[in-house]
């Protein structure tokens, strides 16, 4: 499966460092968090461009965990995006495709209920072994058919 392309990394690095100008025609900004912001390309293609500052490694022990955990099975009902990872100039760029979906609102659920739902011992112990240790409601998605998409495998 073909997951963006060299070019759009590029391009969107390009904007990103600038900081000048709209996005390009059919880009839109997703997110900005601390270490990266996200862009939807015109394709359907997630690009995780880092904000500077930093060493520029979020995007690649990303990538790492992603190719950790497709060598191994989540729990049942869990998948991952599919992933790329795409590097030039001593840029790591994430394409990763976008997953149509919604967070789950856990903030009323009872607390018993959350720690129950990352917590039960299969997944708990699935998670571990895949090195996820920042799973929340943010960093996944729900898709119609109710599977779990793990969208953010940051490090």
């Amino acid at each position: 499966m073909k997951i963006g392309s060299l070019s759009d990394a590029k391009l969107i690095h390009r904007r990103r460092k600038s900081g000048k100008g709209p996005l390009p025609k059919g880009w839109k900004l997703l997110g900005a968090g601390t270490y990266r912001k996200a862009y939807l390309s015109p394709d359907g293609t997630v690009y995780k461009v880092d904000v500077g500052g930093f060493d520029n490694s979020t995007n690649y022990h990303e990538f790492l965990n992603y190719s950790n955990i497709n060598k191994r099975k989540l729990p049942k009902g869990w998948s991952i995006a599919p992933t790329k990872l795409y590097s030039f100039d001593d840029v790591n760029i994430i394409a990763m495709k976008y997953i149509e979906g919604y967070h789950e609102d856990i903030d009323d659920w009872p607390v018993d209920e959350i720690y129950k739902h990352f917590s039960d011992n299969r997944a708990s112990a699935a998670f571990k072994v895949c090195n996820i240790m920042d799973l929340h409601e943010g960093n996944y998605v729900v898709t119609p058919r109710g599977t779990k998409v793990i969208i953010d495998l940051g490090a």
